[in-house]
């Protein structure tokens, strides 16, 4: 009995160790870091702030304000980084610094969750690649609010399973602490715990329980639901259902590839992925009745997100303890003692190294092993989000300075950015405003906002390239007194669809042709060099009569290269709207040459449309004729 208590003990310190040195690796993270928060770090952060006003009693609307943070997310996380700010007395800095203690609590939580039917040694090993799995390591860097989720879900299920399904009153009100908790920490929540919890009441057979267990989470949940409650009914509407637009939607049989595909590649790379396989075939065998709480516990969350038409990994950052738990079982079916020491080595340092290279980059490039053509990985795809480090400085400071000198100070006269990078955005320089005006150089009402959506062709309030505003956040072309332009690449490509970058592109483009129509209506104010070797170019509305007239005439041809662009992608005849897209702009070699070859590609049948183009084209813009009679003299060898 000694023998295995001090066993015990030792799991226990150890899973403590390994705690510690994943709260380490994202000290040291954050340290390095000097990025200011982007995407929906910049919203949880923007809530914080509010949160500190509101607990300080500098805001308006005291401790009650806590439930109007933000009408579409819980402010649990944002709140309890608002309690870190106050503390420190820092911004940005202190309140992600809670992701630190959180990383540490998945270590410890994942441990409990694991001892239900491991033991304790095994429990420490379920922890250590559950903190270490690449996704869920990565995500641990960002200001997001499942770095939250992921502890109270693992604590939930833990306590399903130590209070034997509510099977004693006093296990009550933890449960209800927790399902409160966690539904104010994210909407998911319930759709991880509600089935397990149902199961194991049903076992016991104890559905009174549920009553006051629902009370006490209602009594904490209950007041920001109902104050926001019609705001999460338009954000779930919008941006689940109708899959935000379509920024990450993936429909049809690739939505229901998509998770899987992402928690094999992504999530634990193959190795790790091979371990869940086995375990799974493990606990079947030894217990079924284990293998399929596991199983509900883990699959569930997947079915739910592939109906959810808005997909991205983060979702399902929770089940990534319970992989590993079931990982565990497969390495334990290895009955050979040395063989199993040797596999679960290499699983954990494999884990870890991909870890490390996707948070730390500890090599330039991705080790690949190719076979034949293919490439297969030998480490995890690294999650693109945040990726390692960055100690570069954007000029966010110094631009808006320049735009508060100019005067840009009117909320009449907002500011257009043409670019969405990761570490160069709208939200970057919300930021930045808001903290300069907190450190006392006041910008007045500045406004920011990005070029609009691209929106289904017959929206005329909606087209790609808008004169007047279409939200608070998108104003139109004659609205910006003011633009920011940079060169090079501008925008974060999506892959289902949106041509946002295209439509940013081409303005800026547009913007620093000397030539263009659209420049004669800006003029260039100022020249700021960025760290990714571009320029960023502030630009200021001229005062001539004729500026209105320019954009609208810029903004028209801008209107039909769009609908023929959209005709080559989606009309029935392809081929003759890349024959027209090469007539748009005759003296641009790499244009007309490229929209004809597009033309061969869409329609092999479009050959003499597109000779004949060609020829009307050499004759149009003598400066290059050559290369289109010598495109068409191989046209004819070919043939």
């Amino acid at each position: 009995m000694e023998a295995v208590e001090k066993g015990r003990r030792g799991a226990g310190w150890a899973t403590i160790g390994v705690a510690l040195l994943v709260a380490l690796l994202h000290l040291a993270w954050f340290s390095w870091d000097r990025r200011i928060p982007f995407m929906d770090q910049h919203r949880y952060y923007r809530m914080s702030v509010q949160a500190t006003h509101c607990l300080d009693g500098s805001g308006n609307a005291g401790p009650l304000g806590l439930l109007t943070l933000e009408g579409s997310h819980p402010p649990l996380y944002p709140i309890l980084g608002s309690l870190a700010m106050l503390i420190t007395g820092d911004g940005y800095p202190a309140a992600r610094m809670i992701n630190v203690a959180l990383a540490a609590l998945v270590v410890l939580s994942a441990f409990l969750l694991g001892r239900r039917g491991l033991s304790p040694w095994s429990a420490c090993l379920a922890a250590t690649l559950a903190a270490f799995a690449p996704l869920l390591f990565a995500f641990g860097h960002v200001y997001y609010i499942e770095s939250l989720l992921v502890p109270l879900v693992l604590l939930t299920w833990w306590w399903t399973e130590a209070s034997d399904g509510l099977a004693r009153p006093r296990s009550w009100i933890g449960m209800g602490l927790l399902l409160g908790l966690g539904c104010l920490a994210k909407w998911t929540y319930p759709v991880f715990v509600g089935v397990p919890l149902l199961l194991a009441v049903r076992k016991t057979r104890r559905w009174t329980s549920l009553l006051p267990t629902v009370g006490v989470a209602a009594i904490i949940a209950a007041p920001w639901y109902v104050t926001n409650f019609s705001n999460v009914v338009a954000f779930f509407e919008r941006g689940v259902v109708a899959g935000e637009g379509h920024l990450s939607a993936h429909p049809g049989l690739m939505g229901w590839l998509y998770y899987p595909k992402e928690l094999i590649l992504v999530g634990l790379g193959l190795p790790f992925s091979a371990a869940v396989i086995a375990g799974w075939i493990a606990v079947s065998r030894q217990d079924r009745a284990r293998a399929l709480k596991l199983m509900t516990w883990a699959l569930v969350p997947v079915l739910v997100f592939s109906v959810v038409m808005t997909k991205k990994p983060r979702h399902l950052l929770p089940v990534i303890p319970i992989l590993a738990i079931v990982a565990v079982h497969g390495a334990l079916a290895v009955r050979n003692q040395r063989l199993r020491t040797v596999l679960v080595g290499l699983l954990v340092a494999h884990v870890a190294t991909s870890a490390l290279q996707g948070s730390f980059r500890l090599v330039a490039s991705d080790p690949v092993v190719r076979i034949g053509g293919a490439g297969i990985p030998l480490l995890s795809e690294p999650s693109p989000v945040p990726g390692p480090p960055e100690d570069a400085t954007w000029p966010y400071e110094q631009i808006l300075r320049a735009l508060g000198d100019a005067g840009a100070t009117d909320p009449r006269h907002p500011v257009l950015l043409l670019f969405n990078l990761t570490a160069f955005r709208e939200d970057g320089f919300w930021y930045t405003r808001d903290e300069l005006q907190r450190g006392g150089f006041h910008l007045g009402s500045m406004q920011l906002g990005l070029i609009p959506f691209s929106w289904p062709p017959g929206h005329e309030a909606r087209r790609p390239f808008p004169l007047h505003r279409v939200a608070d956040d998108t104003p139109g072309l004659l609205d910006a007194r003011y633009v920011v332009a940079k060169t090079g690449r501008i925008w974060v490509r999506y892959g289902t669809g949106l041509r946002l970058h295209e439509h940013g592109a081409r303005v800026s483009e547009a913007l620093l042709d000397p030539d263009s129509l659209l420049r004669q209506a800006f003029r260039p104010l100022d020249e700021f060099p960025l760290p990714d070797g571009s320029t960023a170019v502030l630009f200021v509305a001229t005062d001539s009569p004729e500026r209105t007239q320019q954009i609208t005439a810029w903004a028209r041809l801008a209107h039909e290269v769009d609908d023929l662009r959209t005709a080559f992608r989606i009309g029935d005849d392809p081929a003759g709207a890349a024959i027209k897209l090469a007539r748009r702009d005759p003296g641009n070699t790499r244009s007309v040459m490229r929209w004809l070859r597009r033309a061969l590609e869409a329609d092999r049948d479009s050959e003499d449309r597109v000779r004949d183009a060609a020829r009307e084209l050499a004759l149009e813009a003598p400066s290059f004729p050559r290369d289109l009679l010598a495109w068409l003299r191989q046209r004819d060898r070919d043939r």
